[in-house]
């Protein structure tokens, strides 16, 4: 995973779902409470790690990858990123490298936003499966200043106006649509 913060969000949620099944999850971020001690032995099912941490970790033991059947890497669409592209970019060669020695866990990469590939897949080797759907509908829209919402309608292409909140009047700021919408969208989930 590209970041800490997504790699401890992710290690809260695998432990909530997979925990009581006996799954082993670590995480390894550059942070004190990394198990790094388990995921050099082997000893976990699910490691979820930052692009640094894992080939900093590979280029001091390239021998852990014997234990891996599948490495999946999130937000591959960080390889066009201008700060994180090159740590990707790096960890993809080593596991390039590390295929030319015989040692090839299957490789996913999964991107929602990736568009134009680039001949990424023919670099790595890999096929490609795209696809258009999106299991929830993205509506894009705004909120105006007295709490309508208005978008236009995937389906149909028309404009669409609800009203969405009622704005607070107490500080005649940006503040008095976005405290009402925060809560209304913690409200539901």
């Amino acid at each position: 995973l590209p970041i800490k913060a997504l790699v401890n969000d992710k290690y809260a949620e695998f432990i909530s779902k997979y925990d009581e099944y006996g799954l082993r999850i670590i995480r390894a971020t550059g942070d004190h409470s990394d198990q790094i001690g388990d995921f050099m032995l082997g000893k976990y099912d699910i490691a979820l790690l930052t692009y640094e941490k894992f080939s900093s970790l590979l280029l001091a033991n390239p021998n852990v990858l014997h234990g891996m059947g599948l490495i999946v890497v999130d937000e591959a669409q960080m390889l066009s990123d201008k700060s994180r592209g090159q740590n990707l970019e790096f960890l993809l060669t080593l596991l390039k490298v590390m295929r030319s020695e015989g040692i090839e866990p299957q490789l996913v990469l999964l991107s929602a936003v990736i568009g134009d590939t680039n001949g990424l897949e023919r670099w790595l080797n890999a096929g490609l499966l795209l696809s258009r759907e999106r299991p929830v509908p993205l509506k894009e829209g705004i909120i105006t200043g007295d709490g309508s919402y208005k978008y236009i309608d995937v389906d149909n292409g028309e404009q669409v106006e609800q009203r969405f909140i009622t704005p607070y009047r107490d500080k005649n700021s940006d503040q008095d649509v976005i405290k009402p919408l925060v809560a209304k969208l913690v409200a539901e989930g």
